[in-house]
């Protein structure tokens, strides 16, 4: 399977939000995720679904990759939020409910320790800057080390 992962755009402060769930991205955020998908988009990747946290960040950061690779409907999966436990998103990904190249849309810690199971690295071995954009092909959800990293496209500078 082509495991995408995108680590949502740079969010507005806490001090801006009522909550951690209802911060948006800054306009700078937006930017440069559509920027970070187009390069994707360059180098090759293609995505036939988006699931999304359903935090707003995440929310509207998979609405500009959906725009990007042609993907009108983004959903949301509670497994997605940052304080979820990658054993249970590694787990749902090993059932195969999902088709075609996938793109997750999440947070940190989660998407980093996601990339690092799926690649044997160390755990909380680094950390994802705001709107990286990262492609692993998956052979096995249920063994570790059992991806490979294709690309990894941080933002550009700006």
């Amino acid at each position: 399977m082509i495991l995408q992962l995108l680590r949502h755009g740079e969010a507005e402060s806490r001090a801006s939000a009522r909550s951690d769930f209802e911060r948006h991205l800054t306009g700078n955020g937006a930017e440069l995720v559509r920027r970070t998908s187009v390069m994707a988009l360059e180098l090759g990747a293609s995505v036939d679904s988006i699931i999304s946290s359903p935090y707003v960040r995440a929310r509207e950061t998979a609405e500009i990759a959906g725009q990007v690779f042609g993907v009108s409907k983004v959903l949301e999966n509670s497994l997605l939020e940052p304080t979820s436990y990658r054993t249970e998103v590694l787990r749902e990904l090993a059932v195969g409910n999902f088709e075609g190249d996938l793109l997750l849309v999440s947070h940190q810690p989660l998407i980093s320790g996601l990339i690092s199971s799926l690649l044997g690295w160390d755990e909380d071995s680094f950390a994802l800057r705001p709107g990286t954009f990262v492609r692993i092909d998956v052979k096995d959800f249920d063994n570790a080390s059992a991806g490979r990293l294709i690309y990894f496209v941080p933002p550009p500078a700006r």
